[in-house]
């Protein structure tokens, strides 16, 4: 086996022990048919970025971030859409 995909097995690995899988289920709520290419895009980078950054985040905002009730309750596509449209507008605040 190559190095990244022991790495990728590891990482799922960890994932499961830290009780990831559970995400997976409230993931699939969130529609992402109402976005666009470019919008699925931004928000992939924005995922990716946050994982990145992850391990240096402070625990309160990660435990934050996987709630997965305050997640659903405060979900609102067009609020999302409109903090998308200002992001790829290149605006640092968002469309706040």
């Amino acid at each position: 086996m190559n190095p990244e995909s022991l790495s990728r097995q590891r990482g799922a690995a960890q994932w499961e022990d830290e009780g990831g899988s559970q995400h997976l289920p409230a993931a699939a709520t969130f529609p992402l048919e109402v976005f666009d290419e470019h919008e699925k895009r931004v928000l992939a980078f924005l995922g990716a970025s946050i994982l990145s950054l992850w391990d240096g985040m402070p625990e309160d905002f990660r435990r934050a971030a996987l709630r997965r009730e305050a997640a659903q309750e405060a979900y609102d596509a067009e609020w999302v859409r409109s903090r998308l449209a200002g992001l790829m507008r290149g605006q640092p605040d968002m469309a706040k």
